[in-house]
């Protein structure tokens, strides 16, 4: 009887006159297996595919990975603090039921948005998927609908701003480079007496007429002849005892239309200026290819720091040691001379020729010994870790107001002719947003003129001949 009663309680009607002791093996087998099948059928939920990984990666993104219900904002996917392992309590509630019995489940949806999109899930912690499941009537597709869509809204990445467009402005940019306004018109050449003299032995032969100070008479030796800016014709030149009488001139534009002529050129311009400067005290570094500032010497000998008064770039009167002397800071003087130094060369640009600029530094030990390499490099790469745009402009304006003389240009007396080089960096504008903060102004008018500025300019032969025929008083 009990085993009527088990059966019994199962849903299973029992057969007539059935009883555990009678029942035969096969019989009561059968029974055991009709009772499996329907736990079975009772325990085993229908299954249906769940929400795809990418999908539920997308729903935890969206909703930053907290519970959607307003106010709530539980953390739903965290690091378990006693274990050190990922723990993850969200649940991606529907929207509308996977089942049509289910809550919210008959308003119309397909069936692949039902169960395999995000669109039809929200994020919750379970407390809220069921509060929202068993009101269903409160919780509508609409109200759910929404509170996603207000959950995504605050938790949005803000919209990268787009930059406001600066306003752009207009400046100058200011080059390192001094216009040439005029060059020799010709180029002389003639053929060396003595076709072993060199350069050095041809120098110390040279006769300098009367009334030539100041006048400077560059010369190169290429192929045993002698090339000069000086006109070799005439009877009175300083090369007299060093070339023969088989002058050639040349046109300066004609003779820099080929590779080697052009070097010719430039190195003749290149010797003028070196001697200019010379009578200056700037000596030449032919290591280096610069020229640097020499210190100034009393009348017992003795070296002394070099002041020298220039218009800064703002327009300012200041006065600074171009040749400094350093000192420890305990006021003992060390081994150590700044120089101002710069590289000058001349450049040409299709046919415009420049004059380029590139400040510099230049050390020596004592005043005039030169520091050994293996000192230099630290020293110098230091100070010019510090020489920015600022102070590159301070030093380019001071070479432009020693190689002017504080005029409006340079002129280079080369004998008869005259190389005349602008005295204001070359400059262009442009439009650009500029930097803010970083307006500097920068005095780039050119020096007024005076009488000999004026000269300078007068293209008549006769007046640049004057001072062959000057008597020696004259000079003094």
């Amino acid at each position: 009887m009990v085993a009527q009663a088990g059966i019994a309680d199962r849903g299973i009607p029992p057969r007539s006159r059935l009883t555990t002791y009678t029942c035969s093996v096969r019989l009561r087998a059968t029974l055991y297996r009709t009772l499996e099948r329907q736990e079975v059928a009772v325990a085993t939920p229908q299954v249906r595919a769940d929400l795809p990984i990418p999908e539920l990666k997308l729903l935890y993104a969206e909703s930053a990975n907290r519970c959607a219900f307003p106010h709530c904002g539980q953390l739903l996917a965290m690091t378990d603090q006693a274990s050190g392992r990922a723990v993850v309590v969200g649940e991606a509630a529907h929207i509308v039921a996977s089942q049509r019995q289910g809550p919210r489940g008959r308003f119309p949806i397909s069936d692949e948005e039902r169960d395999r999109r995000a669109s039809n899930r929200v994020l919750l912690c379970p407390t809220h998927h069921t509060t929202v499941d068993r009101q269903p009537l409160v919780y509508t597709v609409e109200v759910l609908r929404q509170m996603k869509a207000d959950h995504q809204a605050r938790h949005a990445p803000a919209p990268a701003s787009r930059p406001e467009l600066a306003s752009l402005e207009t400046e100058r940019l200011q080059s390192s480079l001094l216009p040439v306004l005029g060059l020799p018109v010709v180029v002389a050449s003639a053929s060396l007496r003595d076709s072993s003299l060199s350069e050095g032995e041809a120098a110390r032969l040279l006769r300098y007429p009367k009334g030539s100070r100041g006048i400077v008479f560059p010369f190169i030796i290429r192929e045993n002849r002698l090339w000069s800016f000086s006109r070799l014709r005439e009877n009175a030149h300083p090369f007299a005892d060093v070339v023969d009488g088989d002058v050639e001139e040349i046109a300066t534009v004609e003779l820099a239309a080929s590779d080697e002529g052009h070097r010719r050129v430039v190195a003749l311009l290149n010797r003028s200026l070196g001697r200019q400067l010379a009578m200056r005290g700037v000596r030449f570094d032919r290591e280096h290819q610069r020229y640097w500032a020499m210190a100034d010497r009393d009348p017992e000998g003795i070296l002394r720091e070099r002041p020298y008064q220039y218009e800064t770039k703002g327009g300012r009167r200041l006065t600074r040691n171009i040749v400094h002397h350093a000192h420890k800071r305990s006021g003992e003087p060390k081994e150590e001379w700044y120089h101002e130094a710069a590289r000058l060369r001349f450049e040409r640009f299709e046919a415009a020729w420049f004059l380029s600029v590139r400040p510099e530094f230049h050390l020596t030990l004592d005043g005039e010994t030169p520091m050994p390499s293996h000192r230099v490099g630290r020293k110098i790469t230091r100070k010019k870790s510090h020489l920015y745009n600022d102070g590159y402009l301070d030093r380019l304006w001071f070479w432009k107001h020693f190689l002017t003389e504080g005029g409006p240009r340079v002129a280079i007396k080369t004998g008869e002719q005259t190389i005349l080089i602008d005295g204001a960096f070359a400059s262009t504008s442009v439009t650009w947003p500029g930097v803010p903060g970083d307006s500097l102004v920068v005095k780039s008018e050119r020096a007024a003129e005076t009488l000999f500025s004026v000269e300078d300019l007068d293209d008549d032969t006769d007046d640049d001949e004057e001072w062959w025929d000057e008597d020696e008083e004259d000079d003094q």
